[in-house]
């Protein structure tokens, strides 16, 4: 499908109630350009009210305008400057704009995050401070632009999964470079729950196994348990997922890194660089070193 001029899409729905742009093919009755895991970007008219049950936390910026925001149809906030405000799950939103006003959300999935993505630690946690009901952070100047320059990405149907790893980290870096530890905390603790820290664990200990069982083994579940639960926050049976994580950590080491061949190899838990060859020529159809030289020819 060729993209749609941006322009073109402002001057078709610029009318409408609510602007919504985000990079999605199959729109189902939402005029929409692109979409990638939930992240959109949307301009909304003054007087603009909506209401909805999060299912997944994210975090949410509002770059201009103003917003009055009633969570659990109990506490009232009204964010009329550019702002980062974390959107727990399992919380009822009230949203009504009091200003032309543009956000952009973006999804925290859960198998992207991890303690050390947001610069703390499990002892940090332990001791956490209670956050407030819809914990924010005044963004600066260049921060604003970073994100709306993200928020414009998203338009152009460039967003993908690579990407949105990289953006996720821009993120918190940012976070990290302006907001104390504290901070951070108060911020971050709504979300960090049993099943982020759970998905933390994975995070940190999946590339050091050999296989799920010997992760089920360090996390100290029945291999049953395990699992279970992983099925149940992954949405996918753990030896798969396991295989095609290694299958991807592989693929970004040969083109991106610099690693020589037997490193990767070593890394990812192959007994002999003949058994790295065989596995790479099974599953990408070449050897480490043809996919190498792909890549130089490639530059």
């Amino acid at each position: 499908m060729e993209p749609v001029g941006i322009l073109d899409q402002y001057k078709k729905l610029i009318d409408k109630n609510l602007i919504l742009i985000t990079a999605m093919t199959d729109c189902k009755g939402v005029e929409c350009l692109a979409h990638y895991k939930n992240t959109k970007t949307s301009f909304l008219k003054e007087g603009y009210s909506f209401d909805y049950e999060a299912e997944n936390h994210s975090l949410a910026f509002l770059l201009s305008g103003s917003v009055r925001i009633k969570v659990d149809h109990d506490n009232t906030v009204v964010i009329d400057r550019p702002t980062m405000f974390l959107l727990p799950k399992d919380k009822h939103y009230d949203w009504l704009t009091l200003a032309l006003t543009r956000l952009l959300c973006f999804p925290l999935i859960s198998e992207k995050l991890s303690l050390s993505l947001l610069t703390l630690t499990k002892n940090q946690i332990d001791d956490k401070i209670v956050g407030d009901s819809l914990p924010s952070f005044l963004i600066n100047e260049q921060c604003c632009t970073l994100i709306t320059y993200f928020a414009e990405s998203i338009s152009f149907s460039l967003l993908n999964e690579t990407y949105y790893e990289l953006k996720l980290a821009e993120l918190m870096y940012l976070i990290k470079l302006q907001f104390s530890e504290e901070e951070r905390i108060r911020f971050f603790s709504p979300i960090i729950d049993d099943v982020f820290l759970f998905s933390d664990f994975i995070m940190t200990n999946y590339k050091h196994v050999n296989n799920i069982k010997e992760l089920a083994e360090l996390s100290y579940y029945s291999q049953s348990g395990f699992d279970k639960k992983f099925k149940r926050i992954f949405k996918t049976p753990p030896s798969l997922w396991l295989k095609e994580k290694k299958k991807i950590g592989i693929s970004g080491d040969l083109y991106y890194s610099n690693k020589s061949l037997k490193e990767i190899s070593l890394e990812c838990g192959f007994c002999s660089p003949t058994h790295f060859s065989k596995y790479c020529k099974s599953v990408f159809g070449a050897t480490p070193g043809e996919l190498r030289k792909k890549r130089e020819e490639n530059g």
